[in-house]
């Protein structure tokens, strides 16, 4: 998708969740007022964040984009995609409709017992575990592979250290628990080893391009 299509698409999920929102504060007999106030400023601000990230992104490496809250965020968020040829990230997809739906039916409980804290408790919980899973991905360049785990270090592969490809396992984090995931070991020139996680969608494709460079033989995973 063209880095238009993600903008057009973020600035409507914003506008959708502020709308939606509104509806449920004005159904609970909150002053109308005040919730069309709040969602206004919700859109007016969201919409500026969006416009403001992708402006940010797009000036990345520029001086002027060095310094700040938002290109701090941005340079830690986008780590390592300096000199990418391509990028694999996760895709929340269903992950996040459930997520809303467990929040909707959430905050009806909540309001029954009268325990908002809980819910926004578990909103920011939520919102922060999904910005570590879109940020986790596997970076290739032309001389290197790197994977950026959800909120540690860069891992770095120089593509011609690599001597075999092996499948593997490891565990990631998911909802801030770890998760057991298919995973691939590259051995070494130096006699070391890397695993790295391959729950990304094209994850075969990942593989080949790890083996194109010193043409090595890639293993069988077994079905998909």
């Amino acid at each position: 998708m063209s880095k238009l299509g993600v903008k057009r698409r973020t600035a409507v999920t914003v506008a959708t969740a502020g709308i939606f929102w509104c509806f449920v504060f004005l159904r609970q007999g909150y002053p109308a007022r005040l919730v069309v106030s709040a969602t206004a400023i919700w859109l007016i601000v969201g919409v500026t964040v969006v416009v403001w990230v992708s402006r940010s992104a797009s000036r990345r490496g520029s001086p002027a984009a060095s310094t700040g809250l938002a290109p701090g965020f941005l340079n830690w968020y986008s780590a390592g995609e300096d000199a990418a040829i391509a990028v694999y990230k996760r895709r929340l997809g269903a992950v996040a409709w459930l997520e809303a739906a467990v929040l909707i039916l959430l905050w009806f409980v909540v309001r029954q017992r009268g325990h908002p804290q809980t819910f926004w408790a578990v909103v920011a919980w939520v919102i922060i575990g999904n910005v570590g899973q879109r940020r986790s991905a596997l970076i290739l360049t032309a001389e290197e592979a790197i994977y950026r785990p959800e909120f540690g270090r860069l891992v770095r592969v120089r593509l011609l250290d690599i001597t075999g490809i092996s499948p593997s396992s490891t565990t990631r984090l998911f909802a801030f628990r770890p998760l057991y995931v298919r995973a691939v070991r590259l051995s070494l020139s130096g006699g070391g080893a890397r695993v790295i996680p391959l729950d990304f969608r094209d994850w075969r494709e990942i593989v080949d391009k790890l083996a194109a460079p010193k043409g090595l033989a890639v293993p069988s995973w077994g079905p998909r």
